[in-house]
């Protein structure tokens, strides 16, 4: 263990001793997901819109009082809520007599302002039903505000949580892959050409517990940054998704075992594609030559961890990199992720001792020739 420990502590300074190596590593995905987050939440915004139905008679008393309010759409008809589930950021208020409806779906609403804004402009309408224009926040005028949330727990992790938050944390994913494929990358072909590889051979340590403390820097690389983008990606949603971040936070609450879960989610994946790189690394004598097959690898790494999204296969759930969405979507729901957490485990475990034994003799093989 002591050799490892002495391994991993040299292989660890030599990546430290880059300090545009450790920011690209370290920021560049956690800074992506950050701006993604806060594009998507400008774009959200730009998109809301509230239908009023039935207020024909005072129209031009609100249209006069709200003319600078972009959000606004006055419709004919009876509303169709069946809309909110597939569009974002929609809100239908149904004025009748003696009461005011607001209709939305708040698994599709990112724009924290439109609600309020929807209230503010209920609140109005039924004050002017009320013939108290005068003075909207009249207690008999917000008595008459009927809210009614069309999304259930199950479509909020369905519709608003999953699909959201996939979509961001796919592509830190793909900056770690690209990161941790880099370093593996250097670790052997790179210390070929350079000739450092042969001379740690020659100190007569032992060649598996050599590649164990270099795979070792790698895997903790990539937990370390998948934890950094999660960090990210949770301040992201407090400042630019607050309703999606609120509804995590109640379930987080409710079902303690949401965060580590999905911490040993993310050190699976690490795990599992570490182990991957370091075996490609092993199998070429320059990094050129590796290289060649590294995008390949990249683009279906990338696919799996997104797969989910689009299909629904029970293997997958214990399949590390492409396990975290069903995990996270057992947990908000309230089902039992214990046993696709440990078969993750397990699988990647497996495959990092698999690709520590194979490339242990393939440069023992490379040695001898």
């Amino acid at each position: 263990m002591s050799t490892v420990f002495a391994i991993f502590r040299m292989e660890a300074k030599r990546f430290l001793q880059s300090p545009t190596q450790v920011l690209t590593a370290f920021l560049m995905g956690p800074l992506v997901v950050f701006a993604l987050l806060f594009v998507i939440g400008l774009a959200s915004r730009i998109k809301a819109q509230i239908e009023i139905y039935g207020a024909e008679a005072i129209q031009p008393v609100l249209e006069k009082a709200t003319e600078n309010n972009s959000q606004l759409i006055f419709a004919t008809g009876v509303p169709n809520t069946k809309r909110l589930k597939n569009e974002s950021n929609l809100v239908l208020l149904l004025a009748e007599q003696d009461e005011v409806y607001i209709y939305y779906h708040s698994a599709m609403i990112s724009d924290p302002t439109l609600l309020n804004n929807a209230k503010e402009l209920a609140t109005h309408i039924a004050a002017l039903q009320l013939d108290e224009g005068r003075y909207p926040l009249f207690r008999s005028a917000i008595s008459a505000l009927k809210t009614k949330d069309l999304c259930t727990p199950e479509d909020y992790v369905r519709l608003g949580f999953i699909p959201f938050v996939s979509m961001v944390f796919v592509l830190a994913f793909m900056m770690t892959n690209m990161t941790l494929c880099q370093t593996a990358l250097d670790i052997f072909p790179g210390e070929r050409e350079r000739g450092t590889f042969d001379m740690l051979r020659l100190s007569g340590t032992k060649l598996s517990l050599i590649i164990a403390g270099k795979y070792s820097v790698v895997v903790l690389l990539g937990i370390s940054i998948l934890t950094l983008s999660s960090f990210f990606l949770l301040l992201g949603l407090f400042l630019f998704q607050p309703a999606i971040f609120h509804f995590a936070a109640i379930r987080s609450e409710r079902f303690a075992f949401l965060i580590p879960s999905i911490f040993l989610c993310l050190c699976s994946a690490a795990i599992f594609v570490s182990a991957l790189y370091i075996a490609l690394s092993a199998s070429f004598p320059t990094v050129r030559q590796a290289s060649a097959y590294t995008f390949g690898v990249q683009i279906i790494l990338s696919l799996l961890s997104y797969s989910p999204n689009f299909a629904n296969n029970i293997v997958q759930n214990y399949l590390p990199i492409s396990n975290i969405w069903p995990v996270t979507q057992m947990v908000l729901t309230g089902t039992s992720s214990f046993g696709c957490v440990v078969i993750s485990l397990i699988i990647s475990t497996a495959v990092a001792f698999a690709a520590i034994y194979y490339a242990s003799v393939v440069l023992e093989q490379g040695a001898k020739h």
